[in-house]
């Protein structure tokens, strides 16, 4: 009898983009886009929404934010609202069982805020953490970069 093959979703973040791709497979190592799976905000209080996978809807949308005695930088808040936009979307993705496990690359700070919004449910379905800005690098890279922080993954 043959396992069940987990569903591997891979979130590559900054505070302003993001790419969600799916593990094809572990040796070697293949992910694939997953649809609409470029999410990013524009740098300034505007709405911004895309498609996800299986119509999920991602959306940044600025608006007030409450801070006492101080004026909020208007691009600081719109990383605020991005990072959890894409916080909840990856909760509700993992609410209707869109993956199985996953793997986090975004640099500190912004894997930080991830770990502060993602819930319990998806922390326990959290594979590898991965700090680093690989927002930019190109598939192949990507892959490469990934089977060196993936035990069982090994480089094409």
């Amino acid at each position: 009898m043959t396992g069940h093959k987990p569903n591997v979703w891979v979130l590559i973040a900054d505070s302003v983009h993001a790419q969600l791709y799916g593990v094809k497979t572990m040796m070697p190592l293949r992910i694939e886009a997953l649809d609409a799976s470029h999410f990013s905000g524009r740098g300034e209080a505007t709405p911004h929404t895309a498609t996800g996978p299986a119509g999920l809807k991602f959306g940044v949308e600025g608006g007030a934010r409450h801070h006492i005695g101080r004026h909020p930088d208007p691009h600081q808040v719109d990383k605020e609202i991005f990072i959890e936009h894409l916080g909840d979307f990856i909760n509700s993705a993992n609410e209707q069982n869109k993956f199985d496990e996953l793997i986090v690359v975004a640099p500190s700070h912004a894997l930080g805020e991830l770990r502060r919004i993602l819930n319990a449910q998806v922390h326990k379905k959290i594979k590898v953490e991965v700090p680093g800005e690989w927002t930019k690098l190109p598939h192949a890279e990507l892959e490469q970069h990934l089977a060196n922080h993936i035990p069982q993954a090994t480089p094409a």
